[in-house]
């Protein structure tokens, strides 16, 4: 019994490492666990599963992205680049400019996130408040967010740059401990 309770939490732990592809196979090449064990180990979905299944990506802009992340993804500003690597930094899986259908219009949430939890968020990141239309058209997004079950304060998280165009990683940690990372 204690064999096995020993053997579901090291299941657990593994599914929840971000190399849990790389010990799966050291696992199955030291004969650590017998076959039986390894594929109940292996059928686990991981939320990196999620994150990396296909999925319907904005194609707005493009020539935009311009900022490369350390794990070569291509985002939009320096805010997007500190967001995504913060994401990375508690190992949280997430989809970049995921398209919602919203009535006539197709939206980008900067990120979807998915928790441990399996409970989905988005982010999205306002870095241009110093222009109105794009206040305006921001304000306009949540509201069609809201409409597809996006709330602030419960399964969306909103940063802002400063008028100087700066992010405060303290405000980003800070959401990501406080609403991701349960």
């Amino acid at each position: 019994k204690i064999q096995k309770e020993i053997l579901d939490h090291t299941i657990h732990e593994l599914t929840e490492h971000e190399n849990f592809n790389r010990i799966r196979y050291a696992i199955k090449n030291y004969g650590w666990l017998t076959d039986k064990e390894l594929e109940r180990c292996c059928a686990i979905n991981t939320p990196d599963d999620w994150a990396s299944e296909p999925y319907e990506k904005s194609d707005y802009k493009a020539e935009e992205l311009n900022q490369m992340t350390s794990k070569g993804l291509m985002v939009r500003s320096k805010s997007e680049l500190l967001i995504a690597e913060m994401l990375y930094k508690y190992d949280l899986p997430f989809r970049y400019e995921q398209v919602y259908k919203a009535g006539k219009y197709a939206l980008s949430a900067d990120f979807t996130i998915k928790r441990r939890d399996n409970k989905v968020f988005i982010w999205e990141h306002r870095g241009r408040i110093d222009l109105k239309s794009y206040t305006d058209w921001q304000r306009r997004k949540s509201e069609l967010f809201a409409d597809l079950g996006f709330y602030p304060w419960e399964n969306m998280i909103i940063t802002y740059d400063t008028k100087d165009g700066n992010i405060d990683l303290r405000i980003v940690e800070s959401e990501i401990q406080n609403k991701l990372t349960v």
